[in-house]
């Protein structure tokens, strides 16, 4: 790869990173959008600094939680009426999601109900 590959790679990685941040932020507050603090643009590697979604502090998607048969029925009804009620208001933003799967679904377990809490995440 030469020089100027490496380059356009790393500012094309830098657009799509604050193309995301900037659809995120204009989703506003939903409780399954994560809320951004921050991006980093100005050294390796480059990312979105957003609220820890997880269950015990570990990151767990929707695929590795049905995977290894951690969501029971009940509770993963629950959590496609959670998906759906979040897809609703980023389309009513006028935004597209293009690409809902289980690996862009990070579980977290709010301490009161138990039950799993889906973020929808990956707006690049």
């Amino acid at each position: 790869m030469t020089h100027n590959e490496t380059s356009e790679d790393e500012e094309r990685a830098r657009r799509d990173l604050l193309h995301e941040a900037k659809v995120v932020s204009a989703l506003g507050d939903h409780p399954h959008l994560p809320m951004i603090f921050g991006v980093v643009t100005k050294a390796s590697p480059l990312c979105l600094v957003t609220q820890f979604h997880g269950v015990q502090q570990e990151s767990v998607t929707l695929h590795q939680a049905a995977d290894n048969n951690a969501v029971t029925k009940a509770n993963c009804i629950s959590i496609f009426k959670k998906i759906c009620s979040v897809l609703d208001h980023v389309h009513s933003k006028g935004y597209l999601h293009n690409d809902i799967k289980g690996n862009n679904v990070v579980l977290e377990r709010p301490s009161a109900s138990g039950e799993f809490s889906p973020v929808l995440i990956d707006f690049g």
